[in-house]
């Protein structure tokens, strides 16, 4: 008596709900039925959704079955789009929490928002001693193998599984993260542009840790070659995300700065500082914001 009390108190509560800016949705059915809603909360297997009325009409909400939903579609996905592209933590929180419902529908495109969450609270500012609250580390960790796990979306498992490779860095994992990305490259040709973004990461902590533990690492016959193989692949990587996805800003931006300390590493100031002038020029906007995440 008492759960179904509280199940009564549960459907009168969301049924009160405000919708969320952004929530708007266009939900098609399995059975024809197309339905156009902001979505206000779940319930059990359902989706309950505030119909879009004309003005003066009386507020409508319905519960619609996941299981029978074919595809749904964002019809106010620019807002998300803002918030991704500014990484705004608390935006992307209060979206992920009023539609991670739909992370399995397809179109929902959900997963984008809870990558970009995730990325926002493991992002490194600036300084690559960055320390990051653990209670932080394990959210966006948690989010990345939800939408790993879960997501219709197969560029969003992607992203996501990228995503967790980022955080076994943050942990100091880079030799691992390093031999899962060539796994990964050798499961599929044509990994994201997060993955070199990533690689390239990895890699240049492997040659800054072996710096500091050889800091004349150019007179050590044994430690040279190493150190050279690690900086050429680093710059491999970094330059990819430049060279396959120039549209891509931020890991393009990302890793020209990358190559631009690489190149200072091996004492060569003029092309480090050509990489920096890339930036300016290729990416004036990722320069004026200064985040190098």
């Amino acid at each position: 008596m008492l759960n179904l009390l509280l199940l009564a108190v549960m459907e009168v509560a969301i049924g009160k709900e405000m919708p969320l800016s952004g929530t708007l949705y266009s939900f098609h059915m399995d059975n024809g039925d197309i339905r156009d809603g902001d979505v206000i909360g779940t319930k059990d297997d359902c989706i309950r959704i505030q119909l879009s009325k004309a003005s003066g009409d009386a507020v409508v909400s319905v519960l619609l079955k996941k299981k029978s939903m074919r595809k749904v579609i964002p019809l106010q996905w620019e807002i998300w789009e803002s918030a991704i592209k500014s990484g705004n933590q608390d935006v992307l929180k209060r979206g992920w929490n009023a539609m991670n419902s739909l992370l399995c529908i397809p179109g929902a495109r959900v997963g984008w928002i809870g990558n970009a969450l995730a990325h926002s609270l493991s992002k490194r500012n600036h300084s690559p001693s960055t320390q990051f609250p653990d209670s932080h580390l394990q959210m966006a960790q948690d989010l990345y193998a939800l939408i790993e796990e879960k997501s219709h979306c197969p560029e969003e498992r992607a992203v996501a599984r990228a995503g967790c490779l980022r955080i076994r860095i943050l942990q100091g994992k880079c030799h691992e993260v390093v031999e899962e990305v060539e796994a990964w490259a050798r499961e599929s040709p044509h990994l994201p542009v997060e993955v070199w973004d990533i690689l390239g990461e990895s890699l240049l902590l492997e040659a800054e840790r072996l710096v500091q533990e050889h800091p004349r690492w150019e007179q050590d016959r044994f430690v040279k070659p190493k150190m050279t193989a690690l900086l050429n692949e680093a710059l491999n990587a970094s330059f990819m995300a430049f060279v396959r996805y120039p549209v891509r800003e931020n890991p393009a931006a990302r890793g020209l700065l990358r190559s631009a300390h690489i190149y200072s590493l091996w004492g060569n100031s003029k092309l480090s500082e050509q990489c920096i002038s890339d930036v300016t020029t290729f990416y004036p906007q990722f320069q004026k914001q200064n985040k190098p995440d």
